[in-house]
Parts: C-alpha cells; sequence; structure tokens
C-alpha cells in the first residue's frame, strides 16, 4: 500500500501524470489522460470526487512500480465509479499487456457498443483476444470487418493471423505478404515465409525470399531463419557462410557466451560435411581447445592431442585434464614412467570421479598385474556407473579373471561375446582365456 505522503502527492500531480508509461504495443497504444492539471483551491471534494482521485493515485503509484495486474483492478474500480472512455481505453491496455484476454474480450464487446466512433480501434482489441484464445472462425469474421474498414499493415496482419488459425495457409500467406508490403514488418515476412516453407511446400521460394530481402542488410531475426531454412534443406556451406557473415557484422554486440555459441554452431555444421574444415576452424579461431584436442585423437593426430591437452592444462591447471593426458602419455609417450601417469589418474579421480578414467586406469593396473584388487574396484565404479557399455563389462570380466573369480568373469564375458562377437582382438583374447577356467571356482 502506498504511503500517505505519495497518495497526497498524487493527488495533486495525479492527472497530469496518467498514462505516461509508454508502450510499443501496436494494439493498444498508450494515452494520456486529458483532465485538469490545476490546483483546486478552497473547494471541498465530495465523496465521489475524494474516493475517484485516491484510486487514481494507487493506480499510478501501481504502474510505476509495474505491478499491472494491481493497477488494472484499480481501474476496474475506477471505470465503475467514472465510466469515462479514458479510464476504458487504460482497462484495454492493462488487461491486454496482463495477457487477460477474456476480460479484454468482454470490454471490447461493450466498447463497440457504448463507443461506435471507435470501432476500428476497439476491434483491433476485439480481434486481438480471440486470436489469443484461439476463436479463430469468429476472429476471421471480424478481421475482415477491420480490413473493410482500413487496408493497413496491422488490420492485414490480424486477418492473416485468423486465416492462419482456421488453416488457410494459402490466405494466411497472401495477407502476411500484404501487410509487409505496407510497411515493410519483418515480423510479417517471417510469417510469409514461414508458411511458404512449412505449410504450402515452397521451400526454394522462401529462401530466395529472404536471400534477395538480406542483400542490403542482414537482421539478426530475418537472417536466423534463413539460417533454420538452409540446414533444414541440407545447404550446410550457406549455412556456414551466413553465420560466419552475421558473426563479423554483429560480434561488437555479442556477449562472450553468444559469440561461443555461434562458433559452436558453425563447428557443428563443418562437422555435418567435413571433420578437417572443423579441426582447421578450431585451430583459426581457437575458441574451444578441448575439442580441438578430442578432434585430433579421434582422427589420429595423437601427438598433437597429447601436446595440446598439456598445453591446456599448463594454462588452466584443470584437473580433470589430467586423465586424458595420463591416457596418451600410457599409449604414445614412453619416455614417461608409469609412477607418473598412475600419480595423475589418482590426482583427477581424488578431484573428481570419471568412470573413463576409472576405467583406463584400473585395466592400466590389470596389464602391469599391480594391485589388482584395487584395479577391480575402479573398474566396478565404471561399471556401475554405466551396466550397458560393453567395454566396461568387457574389463570388468577381465578384472575378475585376474582376481581368479572365474565364474563371475565367464558369465560377463558370455554376454559381451554374445552382444559383439569376437571380431575385436582384445575381446577374443579375454574370451580365451577366460573359458579356460569356465567350471573353476
Amino acid at each position: 500500500m502506498p504511503s500517505n505522503s505519495k497518495i497526497i502527492t498524487a493527488l495533486f500531480i495525479g492527472f497530469v501524470l496518467f498514462g505516461c508509461s509508454s508502450s510499443n504495443n501496436t494494439l493498444v497504444p498508450s494515452t494520456k489522460l486529458q483532465t485538469t492539471t490545476k490546483v483546486i483551491k478552497h473547494k471541498v471534494l465530495n465523496k465521489e470526487e475524494f474516493e475517484e482521485n485516491v484510486l487514481l493515485s494507487l493506480a499510478l503509484d501501481y504502474e510505476f512500480n509495474k505491478q499491472y495486474k494491481n493497477s488494472a483492478m484499480v481501474y476496474e474500480k475506477l471505470y465503475k465509479i467514472n465510466p469515462n472512455y479514458d479510464y476504458f481505453q487504460k482497462l484495454l491496455y492493462l488487461h491486454a499487456y496482463n495477457k487477460e484476454f477474456n476480460r479484454l474480450k468482454e470490454l471490447s464487446q461493450e466498447g463497440l457498443v457504448k463507443y461506435p466512433s471507435k470501432k476500428e480501434y476497439l476491434l483491433k482489441n476485439y480481434v486481438f483476444s480471440l486470436i489469443k484464445l484461439k476463436e479463430y472462425n469468429e476472429a476471421l469474421k471480424y478481421s475482415k470487418q477491420l480490413v473493410s474498414i482500413k487496408k493497413s499493415a496491422n488490420n492485414y496482419s490480424f486477418l492473416a493471423d485468423s486465416y492462419y488459425g482456421v488453416k488457410e495457409y494459402k490466405n494466411a500467406s497472401k495477407y502476411y505478404l500484404k501487410s509487409y508490403k505496407l510497411n515493410k514488418n519483418t515480423k510479417a515476412m517471417i510469417n510469409y515465409t514461414n508458411i511458404l516453407f512449412n505449410n504450402l511446400n515452397k521451400k526454394i521460394k522462401a529462401i530466395k525470399f529472404l536471400e534477395n530481402y538480406r542483400k542490403n542488410r542482414c537482421i539478426q531475426d530475418v537472417c536466423t531463419v534463413l539460417l533454420n531454412y538452409y540446414e533444414r534443406t541440407n545447404n550446410i556451406q550457406k549455412a556456414i557462410k551466413l553465420s560466419k557473415k552475421m558473426l563479423k557484422n554483429y560480434k561488437s554486440t555479442y556477449s562472450k557466451d553468444k559469440i561461443s555459441q555461434i562458433h559452436n554452431y558453425i563447428l557443428s555444421l563443418y562437422l555435418k560435411i567435413d571433420i578437417k574444415k572443423a579441426i582447421k576452424y578450431l585451430e583459426e579461431e581457437g575458441f574451444d581447445d578441448k575439442k580441438l584436442a578430442f578432434l585430433y585423437s579421434i582422427t589420429n593426430q595423437n601427438k598433437k592431442a597429447l601436446n595440446l591437452y598439456r598445453k591446456i592444462y599448463k594454462q588452466t591447471q584443470d584437473i580433470t585434464v589430467l586423465g586424458q593426458i595420463a591416457m596418451f602419455e600410457s599409449e604414445y609417450d614412453k619416455s614417461i614412467s608409469k609412477k607418473d601417469i598412475y600419480a595423475k589418474f589418482e590426482k583427477t579421480l581424488k578431484y573428481k570421479p570419471n568412470p573413463i578414467y576409472q576405467n583406463y586406469y584400473g585395466y592400466l593396473l590389470l596389464n602391469d598385474n599391480k594391485q589388482l584388487k584395487k584395479a577391480l574396484d575402479l573398474i566396478k565404479k565404471a561399471y556401475n556407473s554405466n551396466p550397458n557399455n560393453l567395454s566396461f563389462k568387457d574389463s570388468l570380466a577381465y578384472a575378475y579373471y585376474k582376481n581368479k573369480k572365474y565364474k563371475t568373469a565367464y558369465t560377463l564375458m558370455e554376454d559381451v561375446v554374445s552382444k559383439v562377437g569376437l571380431s575385436n582382438i582384445e575381446i577374443k583374447q579375454h574370451w580365451e582365456e577366460i573359458k579356460k577356467y569356465k567350471d573353476n571356482k
């Protein structure tokens, strides 16, 4: 509740300030009450006048503090006390803003009877509420009336929205285009091309329309839609080119997160067509060394991967990277002692459990015939995190075998072989060893 001082102040300036809040809502523009700004002296307000002034100051206070639902409630009371058009128009605006579309519909219907000179404005509110309530057939009926009153871009858009609601897509596209031609509104243009692309199977026409638009400029909303069309029609090269242009044009206005998001989107596009180009893009832009190291590893550029992981650790001291370094050193750098490799695994796993590192470290211990119980415990943890991982199950079977738990080893290994066969050399080797001890306890 506002303080007494606020109410007293508002009694003097409330009528001046009323309706000054701005809005870009083209449907129900903000309005100013045409009321006196004079301070009335030596006049005693009657009860109704005093109540109206107090309520008005309260409504303004709620509006100033962005409590628009409360403000609308107070204006409802004001309109009952003094049913003038200014309060009525403010109510329409607030109910539209608050998404109270049933009440907006009721008031608009009432207004069409009470204020016939405001027919176009009130029809807009009525049609808007009907569309939001998905009463599309009724909306179509009255949006046609709107267009007959005035052939404006806004009215054409209402008619297009209504046709779209009743799934008459050809008519919807026709009137979105008419709306766009009148005021070059990009929302109407995007609605038009979306119908061409999604509903009328005119994908090439939709793409060419937006391409012609962006010859002179590349508004984000439009280019984002065009990117979507390119990707969905597998025009990956065009999508990459446009993404790079958007990044160049808007980089100074983008946040770091947004720039990273676009880089990763471009990377995902490259990965669809050529992993070598994806690697080159990462090398040139330098936005994600971890992903670059991973791509090196899956393209057998293992020395590059190892060196990059070492660089990442040196720069970031990210302990989780030590596990990657340990795995690559174990495979590709024989100058590193097993003791150092074990220490790296110990450090990273103490910091944060990781099933891949647990499995790899445990298997390394098994092959070295060291700490076999510890190896089994490590691989168990990896397996328990994902029992459907056959690589973990294979390691677990071999760990049980090394710890002389032959029946358990056989059961696990039999399941692995039944699912993937013996084409893998390591699996075949494990199976040959384990099945020799099938009947041993």
